[in-house]
Formats: structure tokens, C-alpha cells, sequence
């Protein structure tokens, strides 16, 4: 059903799926493509073209990605559902579905409300693709850096510099508190495109014939540092080019702990 709807989309809006590229683009040198998942991307971008008011549906990709910046930075995620009319040509949502979708979500409770719902007519609720994740600190942090990228590329369309909008795209490492460099030679995925330029010294010219299905070490490292330390730390990479893992530290209100047997290996008391 959700790949049947984008389906649709593509063929109703020409910039539909270059502009979700894009995007999925921006959140993977943001480091946040693999905390987010991909059908909550599809779906907060089809929600820029199916309800575009007071503008018209986004005309190229660029705008399209505007229009995306825009919706994080703006939508009230903490106390509103985002509401994707995906059948909004044969079968729109009534205002009763509509009532509907909010009033589900005003009865969930703090604890188990994901920090973004997002409602289509097959999901009242809005919990189908982010039940799990993004974390709260994962989706803060993604409003925060599409802040910061939306007034970059409004500055660099004013001042006529197009060079600086590429800016965009490029990693900005600066305001991660740890830095884990990996060796590119064993940690590229070599499925990722990427891997297929020769403009790459390390690419391999036929990937394929030593390509291992369901085989990513990157992934499964950072899946092994979430269990571990994910209470203290919040872990970020690009899924295409994971040369580097950045660390957040997760605030805490109280510092210390109990050291349980599970946490054995990764942690020890301070004081007997």
C-alpha cells in the first residue's frame, strides 16, 4: 500500500521522486539517514505535495527540498499529528478523519507518543513507521539542523552565492562531542553507489562480483553501540558513506547510577 501510494505520486508530481532522493540525501550527510526511518521520509515529503497551501506543489527538486526544511522547522510535532491525505484525489479524508487522527493522539501518553506521528488513512494513529525510532534526541536534533540549513540556503539565494547552497550537502562534524573514524577500506559498503565512480581511489571496479548480501559491519557496529551506551549516547553515520560514527552525549537529570549485570562490560562503579 505505501509503495503503491508513492507510485502514485510519482506519476502525478514530476519532482515527487527526485525531491525524495534529495532529501534522503541531506539527512545522509546530516549523519541521520540511518536514525530515521525511510517511509517517514517519503511520507513528510508527499505531505509537501499533497497539501502545499498557500503555494503550488513544489516544481523542481530544490524547492521541493525547501518546502521539506520548512515543514520540519514549523510543524508543532510535540502536539500536533502531520496528517498525509495520500488518497486525496479519489477518496480525500474527511473532516471527521481528520478529528479523528487528533483526537487518537491526544490519548496517548507521554511515554509511548513517538516524537512525530504522522497519519494516513490506513494509520489513524501514526505510529505504523515511527513507533521505534527516531529517538526524541534523534528528531530534535534533525529540526535543529534543518533549521540551520533552511536560513543557509535562504542567505545564499539572497546574496546570489549558488556555490555556498552545495554547502548544504557537505558533513559539518564540528558540534559532535566524539568523533569514531573508521577504516574506509573494510566499512564502505560496496552496494552503495558511491563505490562505482573511478573517481574514487578506493573504489573497486566490479563491486559486484565481491558484493555480500545483507552484509553491512557499519551497521551492525552502530547497532552494537546503540544496545550498549545508547542511555548516554546518541550515535550517527552516513548510510552511504560511513567513514566516520559521531557521538552525542544524551543529557542526563542526574548523574551516576546503578550498575546492573547487563551493563557489566561497559561500565564499572566509581565508588564500592
Amino acid at each position: 500500500s505505501h509503495s503503491q501510494s508513492l507510485a502514485s505520486l510519482c506519476h502525478r508530481f514530476a519532482a515527487f521522486s527526485d525531491t525524495v532522493r534529495l532529501c534522503k540525501q541531506w539527512l545522509s550527510s546530516s549523519l541521520l539517514s540511518s536514525s530515521i526511518p525511510p517511509e517517514a521520509i517519503e511520507l513528510t515529503v508527499a505531505h509537501t505535495f499533497i497539501s502545499p497551501l498557500p503555494y503550488s506543489p513544489p516544481s523542481t527538486p530544490f524547492v521541493g527540498l525547501m518546502r521539506f526544511l520548512t515543514l520540519l522547522t514549523t510543524h508543532s510535532w510535540s502536539s500536533s499529528p502531520l496528517i498525509v491525505d495520500l488518497n486525496f484525489e479519489s477518496e480525500p479524508l474527511s473532516d471527521d478523519a481528520f478529528s479523528e487522527c487528533v483526537n487518537l493522539c491526544t490519548t496517548l501518553s507521554a511515554s509511548s507518543r513517538p516524537p512525530l506521528l504522522i497519519c494516513t488513512s490506513t494509520d489513524m494513529q501514526g505510529m505504523r513507521w515511527t513507533r521505534d525510532s527516531p529517538s526524541p534526541v534523534v528528531w530534535k536534533r534533525a529540526v535543529s539542523l534543518a533549521s540551520a540549513s533552511l536560513s543557509s540556503l535562504r542567505k545564499s539565494i539572497v546574496d546570489g552565492r549558488e556555490k555556498r547552497i552545495r554547502r548544504v550537502m557537505g558533513r559539518d562534524l564540528s558540534d559532535y562531542d566524539v568523533l569514531i573514524h573508521l577504516n574506509t577500506g573494510v566499512a564502505l559498503n560496496k552496494a552503495c553507489p558511491f563505490l562505482a565512480s573511478s573517481s574514487f581511489k578506493n573504489a573497486r571496479k566490479h563491486p559486484s562480483k565481491e558484493l555480500l548480501v545483507g552484509f553491512d559491519p557499519v551497521a551492525k557496529y552502530v547497532g552494537e553501540l546503540r544496545g550498549r551506551y545508547g542511555k548516554h549516547a546518541a550515535f550517527f553515520y552516513d548510510e552511504c558513506l560511513p567513514d566516520v560514527v559521531g557521538v552525542v552525549w544524551v543529557p542526563s537529570p542526574s548523574l551516576g547510577g546503578h550498575v546492573s549485570v547487563k551493563d557489566a562490560t561497559s561500565a564499572y562503579p566509581l565508588c564500592l
